[in-house]
């Protein structure tokens, strides 16, 4: 089968994007990578979980990338890896630690990408490298009831909700104007087994904010949570 031109291009670019690291040569250090991928709520490591490391070149998103090592997690979440490298490298490249994003979790630090999840690091830090904490948060859904039991002339009405130290959430539903004023229910994801904080707020057609509230709660598992607000 003859492949086109352009497209025999386009793969061997692609396969040029990431090359093995180049031998060490001079400032030469056994570096250690290890840290442990886990439910915090559970403190229950996730086992096999595929773990890379490779080079970055700082500010180029498309520019060659070069693995450092590979490996997995093993039944309680932790890995280690070992590996020589050359750590004027982090002059212009950053280490960076990778797992694939599973959509069942939250994971902080933020994926990288709807597919997988970053680590990085611009210099060479003995402890960090080796006490890296990636946190999963399982997901689960959150009903939220909105009864219209007010009369006022408003100018917008929202709520939003977050969870954790690292605020993951955001605003999920808005409103604008009492004439989209009606009852309502959605649903949000959220994490069980830790608090859940739902804010809503109203401003009135003068531009006074009238209502600023915040709630929690904790969610189950099983998705059952309801979560009602008159406005």
């Amino acid at each position: 089968m003859r492949i086109p031109l352009f497209l025999l291009l386009i793969t061997i670019a692609f396969i040029s994007c990431r090359k093995n690291q180049r031998t060490c040569k001079g400032n030469c250090v056994d570096v250690k990578i290890g840290g442990r991928v886990f439910v915090p709520t559970t403190n229950k490591g996730i086992k096999d979980v595929p773990i890379e490391a490779f080079w970055a070149k700082k500010g180029c998103l498309n520019c060659t990338s070069y693995t450092i090592t590979a490996g997995r997690t093993d039944s309680d979440g932790k890995f280690m890896l070992t590996r020589t490298i050359d750590s004027s490298f982090f002059r212009d490249y950053r280490l960076v630690v990778r797992i694939p994003n599973d959509t069942s979790y939250y994971i902080f630090p933020y994926p990288g990408s709807t597919s997988y999840q970053d680590t990085h690091f611009d210099q060479y830090d003995v402890g960090a490298l080796q006490n890296i904490k990636i946190e999963c948060f399982p997901k689960t859904f959150l009903t939220i009831k909105l009864r219209r039991t007010m009369a006022d002339d408003f100018h917008y009405f929202f709520v939003q909700h977050y969870f954790n130290k690292h605020g993951f959430g955001g605003q999920e539903f808005s409103i604008i104007g009492p004439q989209a004023a009606r009852d309502t229910t959605y649903q949000v994801q959220t994490s069980p087994d830790v608090y859940t904080k739902i804010q809503w707020t109203k401003k009135l057609a003068t531009g006074e904010i009238i209502s600023e509230q915040i709630d929690s709660l904790i969610c189950p598992a099983n998705g059952s949570a309801v979560f009602e607000i008159d406005y």
